[in-house]
């Protein structure tokens, strides 16, 4: 069974008019649990469904058998002015990095029929308009502090949770633990390096990037940025808004290599509890020239961050206590791929006080495996990326070969792109598309609806950073 909590993940709203929705995903080694809350105040009993499309092999084509199935009303669980439904879906070779295609379509009694993507409502014979999902680690909750930066580790420290490096790109040998803390003004991390010699340290850095508004787009808005702190104690700041200057730091020699504790001002963001925040960390070996020959990772599994936020995984300003619950949950759920409006219900929750509820499976498609209890120290979850298929009149689709994780369960996080709009085209799920119709998240824009093609992903460029 699953019992990785929905709450952990960033919902996914979608629908128009009378008939909107709630789509949240997570995932284990087993494969993909997705819960959907529709808004809809009539009974109509088996007359309202919801159906569930998936293609496993990501072919992306028209003349497929996806795997499908459906929950009608009855069969789901009862919510305040709607229903809920749950699905579970086993899937094979489920890692970190491991990519799918899905779709999620509602039916009305009264015939009215949205999608989460295909605004074509062609699922059953095309996966040619299906969002992709990508299973990356879980959207992380970071405890509140402010720690002294200056090479000690203060008690603060013991306070926030254990990250993990998961993502492997290229040849790297070193590793890293880190703990990450906020407060009003800053954003803090504490990074246990090991396995790096000291003649090998200027080869060697550590990254911190943020998207304070987590909009996830594709290239960088003014709000994004990166720092590399080099194991040397150099320091180096890329982003409109980023400095050197707005970065305290100190790296310190131990025993088993290199202690970095650093602060980073925050420039765009008033953080306070629920606020969700694009991040990424790495742990970065070069060739000695500014040449990355491998990396470490949070969450992205493609080594694109320094071009592409969309990559990003997200952190969750907690509280405390709060943040202590992540050890507890072994599974993940998704993120949103309705960045902005994910935001806008992390500050509601903020304000009233509330966080998200977990849930129960109240109907599945079928009952399936145990749990996989993480490793000690490791991550808490992986999260799943949902892209939707880009909308455009032309294009193609390339897939990637899937990292195998330390920890195998997670969080997932959702993303869909329309004609026009700034979307997720690389493995991250959050974004500020625009919505098709009967297709991504509800967000007040005007329906537009054009045929769905393939989009070619983007590709790290080699070289320096």
């Amino acid at each position: 069974s699953y019992d990785g909590k929905f709450q952990d993940a960033v919902p996914y709203e979608f629908g128009t008019g009378d008939t909107t929705a709630t789509l949240t995903p997570i995932w284990n080694e087993e494969g993909l649990k997705l819960q959907v809350e529709v808004k809809d105040k009539s009974l109509d009993g088996e007359k309202d469904f919801v159906t569930l499309y998936v293609d496993e092999k990501c072919q992306g084509k028209e003349g497929i058998t996806p795997t499908v199935i459906t929950i009608n009303r009855k069969e789901a669980s009862s919510i305040g002015g709607g229903y809920k439904a749950t699905f579970q879906v086993p899937l094979d070779g489920v890692v970190f990095g491991k990519e799918i295609l899905f779709d999620v379509k509602i039916t009305n009694a009264n015939g009215d029929i949205v999608s989460y993507n295909d605004i074509r409502n062609s699922q059953e014979t095309s996966s040619l308009n299906y969002a992709l999902c990508t299973f990356k680690p879980a959207l992380t909750r970071i405890s509140k502090g402010s720690p002294s930066v200056d090479g000690e580790k203060d008690e603060v420290w013991n306070t926030a949770a254990t990250v993990w490096l998961n993502g492997e790109t290229g040849t790297i040998t070193a590793d890293a633990k880190c703990k990450f803390l906020w407060d009003e003004k800053k954003f803090y991390v504490y990074a246990e390096v090991t396995g790096v010699e000291e003649s090998e340290a200027a080869k060697t850095c550590f990254e911190i990037y943020l998207d304070e508004n987590h909009s996830a787009g594709i290239s960088y808005d003014k709000d994004d940025k990166y720092y590399k702190l080099g194991m040397d104690g150099s320091v180096k700041a890329t982003g409109k808004r980023a400095s050197e200057k707005k970065v305290e730091s100190s790296v310190t020699k131990t025993e088993q290599g290199y202690a970095v504790e650093a602060s980073f001002e925050w420039t765009d963001l008033s953080p306070r509890v629920h606020n969700l925040v694009g991040f990424e960390a790495k742990l970065c070996s070069t060739d000695g020239e500014g040449n990355v020959i491998g990396c470490r990772s949070f969450s992205d599994v493609k080594d694109i961050a320094a071009e592409n936020p969309s990559s990003f995984g997200t952190i969750k300003l907690a509280t405390e206590s709060e943040a202590k619950e992540e050890t507890a949950n072994p599974d993940a759920a998704i993120s949103n791929a309705g960045a902005a409006d994910a935001q806008q219900d992390a500050a509601k929750d903020s304000a009233d006080g509330k966080d998200e509820d977990g849930s129960e499976n109240h109907a599945s498609a079928e009952d399936q495996g145990s749990d996989e209890q993480q490793e000690k120290g490791k991550n808490t979850g992986w999260i799943i990326v949902l892209v939707a298929a880009v909308i455009l009149l032309i294009g193609g689709f390339a897939g990637y070969k899937a990292f195998a994780p330390k920890n195998p369960s997670g969080n997932a996080s959702a993303v869909k792109n329309s004609a026009g709009a700034k979307g997720t085209l690389g493995a991250k799920g959050t974004s500020t598309a625009t919505k098709s119709t009967s297709s991504a998240r509800s967000s007040g824009s005007n329906v537009t609806r054009h045929s769905a093609t393939k989009k070619k992903y983007h590709k790290k460029k080699k070289g320096k950073r």
